[in-house]
């Protein structure tokens, strides 16, 4: 009712497009997981270091309970909708991580184990930013330089990476 009202269109019209509520809101979800997606990739126009187009993606998306307060209040709302949101990120890592691993930049063994290592921490930084009032963004980021070692990646260069100033 909710969002017939907002939209200003009748119940009867939103079901002729969606099954029921749950189709409706992954609807909503993805296109605003989308809109976010594309907003990022904006910023990431202004890095060329693999390490930081890497890493700066998941410094943004702790972060989007600021950046994008009404797609984190989704999120927030139904926190199993984001299991939709994880293997999308979970794919873009593993590809990304993949070309860092064939370029040499990085040197792993099981990488598929440990992106999803890493989307399991990504995801639960993301829970606890929007469900805890206690974890703050240092603790995010925390989480996350934690994950990145999993990749072998050096204190020095993480220290570089999250020195950076994000943009927003």
């Amino acid at each position: 009712d909710e969002v017939a009202e907002h939209a200003q269109m009748s119940v009867s019209t939103i079901y002729k497009h969606f099954n029921n509520k749950e189709t409706l809101f992954t609807a909503a979800l993805l296109t605003a997981f989308a809109d976010w997606e594309q907003w990022q990739q904006e910023i990431l126009k202004s890095y060329k270091d693999e390490l930081e187009l890497l890493v700066i993606p998941m410094r943004l998306f702790v972060r989007m309970k600021t950046t994008h307060p009404e797609y984190a209040e989704m999120v927030a709302k139904n926190y199993e909708a984001i299991s939709l949101i994880v293997p999308q990120i979970a794919s873009e890592m593993g590809s990304h991580v993949g070309r860092l691993v064939k370029a040499k930049v990085l040197q792993l063994d099981d990488v598929e184990l440990r992106v999803q290592n890493l989307a399991a921490i990504l995801a639960a930084a993301m829970r606890s930013k929007l469900m805890d009032s206690s974890f703050s963004v240092q603790d995010a980021e925390k989480s996350i330089r934690i994950g990145l070692e999993m990749l072998g990646i050096s204190q020095a260069k993480l220290n570089k990476i999250f020195e950076i100033k994000l943009p927003i």
